[in-house]
C-alpha cells in the first residue's frame, strides 16, 4: 500500500530520466542522420525525413514512453486531488450540519439512532481504559471491539504518521491503525 502512495513520484522521476534519455539518443544519432542525408544528396525536409527516420526510432520510442510516464503521474495526482476534494467537501458538510445544531440536539439524535439497533452510546470518558467495548464509527457505520486505551493509541499513532508525512493521511489509514 505504501508503494501506491509514491507512484506519482516514481512516474515523475521516470519522466525526468526519459527527457534526458530522449535528448541523449537524439543527439547521439544526429551525426549518423547527417551522414545519410549527405550520401543521399537530398534538399527538402520531407526527403531528409524519409532518408533518416529509422535512425531516430530509439529517440522517438523514448519520447513516447516519457510522455506516458508524465501522463501517468498527472493521472495519479488528479485522482489523489479528487479524493482529497471529496473528503474536504464531506468535512465541510459535517461541520456545517453540526454547527447549525446544538450539542444536546446531536446527543438526542445519536441516542435515537443507537436505540434503533439496541446500542447505548457511552461517553468515552466513562469507559475504563482496559474494558473491551463495542465502538461504532458514525462516519462509515462500522463497528469494532476495542478498549479505550487501544483507540487512544490508534489515534495517537495515526496523528504521528500524519505529522511525519507532512499532513498526508486518510480515513482508511486511521481505520488500519
Amino acid at each position: 500500500m505504501e508503494f501506491k502512495k509514491i507512484m506519482p513520484k516514481v512516474y515523475c522521476g521516470l519522466g525526468m530520466i526519459g527527457v534526458g534519455m530522449t535528448a541523449y539518443l537524439a543527439a547521439n544519432e544526429t551525426p549518423k542522420a547527417l551522414k545519410l542525408i549527405e550520401e543521399a544528396g537530398v534538399d527538402t525536409f520531407a526527403d531528409k525525413a524519409k532518408v533518416c527516420w529509422k535512425v531516430y526510432i530509439p529517440a522517438i520510442a523514448s519520447g513516447v514512453i516519457t510522455c506516458g510516464m508524465i501522463a501517468a503521474a498527472f493521472s495519479e495526482l488528479a485522482r489523489e486531488n479528487a479524493r482529497l476534494a471529496l473528503a474536504y467537501g464531506f468535512g465541510q458538510t459535517v461541520v456545517k450540519l453540526y454547527s447549525e445544531r446544538s450539542t444536546p440536539e446531536i446527543r438526542k439524535e445519536v441516542a435515537a439512532e443507537a436505540a434503533k439497533v439496541n446500542v447505548f452510546p457511552l461517553d468515552p470518558v466513562s469507559v475504563s481504559d482496559n474494558k473491551v467495548v463495542l465502538w461504532k464509527d458514525y462516519i462509515s457505520g462500522q463497528e469494532f471491539h476495542a478498549t479505550r486505551q487501544e483507540v487512544k493509541e490508534a489515534i495517537a499513532e495515526y496523528n504521528e504518521s500524519v505529522v511525519k508525512k507532512n499532513g498526508e493521511g486518510s480515513l482508511n489509514q486511521l481505520y488500519d491503525f
